[in-house]
């Protein structure tokens, strides 16, 4: 039995967008106490799941892919490293230290890991993507 185009299409978003929604129904029913879980689920992931859409109905699968990978990873890793780093920083702080520098080191970086996870899964596959045709043409 084959799959036509338009399903195969449809099978692959509904397939990437399962990471999406899971994702959004644990942060919003089981962390929304927790930073980056409940930010990035309020503000839709950016809308970063259109792109993921957008780029298999232009048959760059593989792109979608790694736009989903890095917003899971990114999720993660930016959260539990952003804890990290803010609590260090936390850690830091003197009652001699004026406002800005208090509130400099209280800053989370969470949001800031998770957009670089995000481009660098992007960038690895773009990189893969101009060595492939590099090297076909070769």
């Amino acid at each position: 039995m084959t799959i036509n185009r338009s399903a195969k299409k449809g099978l692959t978003i509904l397939g990437l967008m399962i990471p999406f929604i899971s994702l959004f129904l644990i942060s919003k029913l089981f962390l929304s106490d927790i930073y980056l879980f409940e930010w990035t689920a309020r503000h839709h992931y950016l809308f970063l799941w259109v792109a993921v859409i957008l780029l298999v109905l232009i048959d760059r699968v593989h792109l979608a892919t790694a736009l989903t990978i890095g917003n899971v990873v990114g999720v993660l890793v930016g959260q539990f490293l952003g804890d990290l780093i803010r609590n260090q920083s936390l850690s830091q702080i003197t009652p001699e230290m004026s406002g800005e520098e208090v509130h400099r080191l209280s800053h989370h970086p969470g949001f800031e890991i998770w957009l670089a996870t995000i481009g660098v899964c992007f960038l690895v596959v773009v990189v893969k993507n101009i060595f492939w045709r590099f090297g076909k043409k070769l």
